[in-house]
């Protein structure tokens, strides 16, 4: 079962490589969660927002505490979750961007 947690509210904070491994880090070690994959999305609509897959429902639960009671940089981000499936709303004209995938294609 997947353990989704959507962030959104980044502006243009986040926005390359770099970036999302700085969140990754900063949602496994400030969060104390385990996370499956972590990606960042874009969309017309919502902009750039991170999903994040976690190992277990705990993980999520930790996750959308931490980001809904603490400033990531200086921004409060908005925080939602999906258990048991995969909704990103990802278009035609939108994409997305996996650090596994990054990470695996540099090594």
């Amino acid at each position: 079962m997947a353990f989704l947690c959507y962030a959104d509210n980044f502006d243009k904070k986040v926005n390359s490589f770099r970036d999302l491994a700085h969140f990754a880090q900063y949602v496994t070690d400030w969060c104390s969660a385990r996370l499956v994959s972590c990606s960042l999305l874009w969309s017309p609509t919502r902009g750039v927002y991170a999903q994040m897959e976690c190992c277990q429902k705990a993980d999520q639960e930790r996750v959308i505490g931490k980001l809904m009671q603490e400033l990531y940089g200086e921004k409060r981000l908005s925080v939602s979750s999906v258990t048991g499936g995969e909704y990103a709303g990802v278009s035609e004209r939108s994409y997305r961007v996996d650090w596994s995938v990054v990470a695996s294609e540099a090594a």
